[in-house]
């Protein structure tokens, strides 16, 4: 587990349903101090509300584990991360295409059109082997890279016909995570992600005199 050194300090604690109090307060207030006008601190103070409101909702969902809701939020929480990172859209909206709209017989709403492998056998049965959404991540410093990827799928030849998420550096033996794990994996890698955050932020800072 990455451990995470404490730059900045704690916030205050909120409420479920209950607005950010410093955020809401010291945001006007400082495009105040900068000359905006009213309108466009009016409408600044609704976007970060929204903000705000959204994430308290879909941690509230989250929580519950509705499934009716769920898809719909964490869908909305992807696109979220990808504009407030920047990242371009094409990648998602690309890999949203590839998984068919409706489960064909036999697969799951998942499975890439064209991807899965039916195994046929000598007594006529058929096991399938499925394929899912694959995403892979470049990391280079420009001499060596390293390829991550990770891919959901099933096999029907297993024991264990569980979905599972695949995951593995270029060509290296891989691991393959259940649902319970990969929540694991990806607060882990979460914890990872702001480390180097919080590397970025330091890496500048010189020698003391």
């Amino acid at each position: 587990m990455t451990s995470i050194i404490a730059d900045q300090p704690q916030a205050t604690k909120v409420e479920p349903g209950q607005l950010e109090p410093s955020l809401l307060a010291t945001m006007p207030a400082a495009l105040r101090g900068i000359g905006a006008d009213e309108v466009l601190i009016a409408r600044a103070t609704q976007i970060v509300a929204t903000g705000i409101v959204y994430d308290t909702w879909l941690t509230g969902v989250r929580e519950q584990g509705n499934p009716r809701l769920l898809e719909i939020t964490e869908s909305l929480g992807l696109v979220v991360d990808y504009l407030a990172t920047g990242r371009p859209l094409i990648p998602l909206i690309t890999a949203a295409e590839r998984v068919a709209p409706a489960a064909a017989p036999g697969h799951h709403p998942w499975c890439v059109a064209g991807a899965c492998r039916p195994e046929r056998f000598d007594d006529g049965e058929v096991l399938t082997e499925h394929h899912g959404p694959r995403y892979e991540a470049d990391v280079t410093d420009g001499a060596e890279t390293i390829q991550l990827w990770a891919e959901l799928g099933s096999d029907e030849n297993f024991i264990d016909g569980r979905a599972q998420v695949f995951m593995a550096a270029g060509k290296a033996d891989g691991l393959a995570f259940h649902s319970d794990e990969l929540d694991k994996v990806i607060n882990e890698l979460g914890e990872f992600v702001d480390g180097l955050r919080h590397l970025r932020r330091v890496m500048d800072q010189g020698r003391a005199a």
